[in-house]
């Protein structure tokens, strides 16, 4: 039995979310003090595990994937600006 072929749509979505995963956990580290603190850093690393078993061709990964912007455009309500990307990344990986 072969390796699946993973489109090159997914690794680019993959890629994205290994990007803002890493970036946002090293940027939020600093953050420890904020009361919400462990939870930025637990979004952030699901996002890293989004991206990583998306490229190994997890279908889970997909839908851990898709909850997660879902996640992310709920929390951007009254944000009009963050509300709109993230939208449009939503809909992109649906």
């Amino acid at each position: 039995m072969g390796r699946k072929r993973i489109p090159v749509a997914v690794i680019l979505i993959a890629c994205l979310y290994l990007v803002v995963g890493i970036g946002g956990f090293v940027a939020h580290f600093s953050d420890r003090r904020a009361p919400d603190w462990i939870w930025v850093e637990v979004t952030e690393f699901l996002a890293i595990v989004c991206g990583v078993f998306l490229l190994r061709a997890h279908n889970w990964a997909r839908w851990l994937a898709s909850a997660w912007m879902a996640f992310h455009v709920v929390i951007s309500f009254g944000e009009l600006g963050r509300l709109a990307i993230h939208s449009l990344f939503l809909v992109s990986i649906i």
